[in-house]
């Protein structure tokens, strides 16, 4: 699992805002790549869409950030650091990243005393626990999750009569095999998304992940030698079948 995005609204949130109709505005802020605009905005749609035939007198709008007006991620990031620092009133509601929880997490209301616990339960509940938790408040509900996938050349795999690798070992030997049957250049037999962005750093993470000592274990400790082993693979299989480049 790459990342989760979470929503929550801030301790200095602004409820007298209202638009020409009466209706309580809440303004929310997000940042997607893409095609994931269609995440938050389609949210945001059929709750506006709920509140009229419901008569909520609510309406949400949403203010969704990309790389065309934010360098990336990390720019967003710092964005919504500062508003949170300086109690700023221009978001109300605040979609973020579960690896900024602990960051966030002082400037957040705490859910737990503003929804019902029926509500809450309606969650992933060990998602929750593990990324949702700010020294005891609850201080986000899942939004949507981003999964990342190893994909498998399934045209070369059947052409050199190779099953789908489900070891590390088992990649490295056949990506091999391929790569020496082919002789083609361009051709990589590994990319782990270890760019230069967050998705970098959680690749990192779920490859350190792999190495924990059963089904069940926890993430390894990084100072651990399950840590260390992780990462001493991970060279091998940048000098065997990956590429510098990408």
């Amino acid at each position: 699992m790459k990342n989760i995005s979470k929503l929550n609204i801030a301790s200095n949130t602004n409820t007298n805002n209202s638009n020409k109709n009466g209706n309580i505005v809440l303004n929310a802020v997000a940042y997607a790549d893409g095609k994931f605009n269609e995440i938050y905005l389609s949210m945001v749609n059929d709750f506006n869409e709920y509140s009229e035939k419901n008569n909520l007198n609510i309406t949400v709008k949403i203010n969704v950030h990309s790389t065309a007006d934010l360098k990336n991620f990390e720019s967003f990031a710092f964005s919504v650091e500062s508003l949170l620092i300086k109690k700023s009133n221009k978001y109300d509601i605040y979609y973020y990243d579960n690896s900024y929880t602990q960051k966030y997490g002082p400037y957040l209301l705490d859910l737990k005393e503003y929804l019902p616990e029926e509500h809450i339960k309606m969650y992933n509940q060990e998602i929750v626990e593990k990324s949702c938790i700010y020294k005891d408040k609850l201080v986000g509900l899942p939004h949507n999750l981003a999964l990342s996938m190893l994909y498998s050349n399934k045209i070369l795999l059947e052409k050199y009569n190779k099953t789908i690798p489900t070891t590390w070992d088992e990649l490295i030997e056949t990506s091999k095999y391929i790569l020496e049957q082919e002789n083609n250049s361009d051709l990589i037999g590994y990319n782990g998304l270890f760019d230069e962005s967050e998705n970098g750093i959680c690749s990192i993470y779920e490859f350190i992940y792999s190495f924990r000592d059963s089904l069940n274990s926890t993430l390894p400790d990084l100072r651990s030698k399950n840590a260390v082993n992780a990462l001493t693979y991970m060279k091998k299989l940048k000098d065997e079948i990956g590429s510098g480049e990408i």
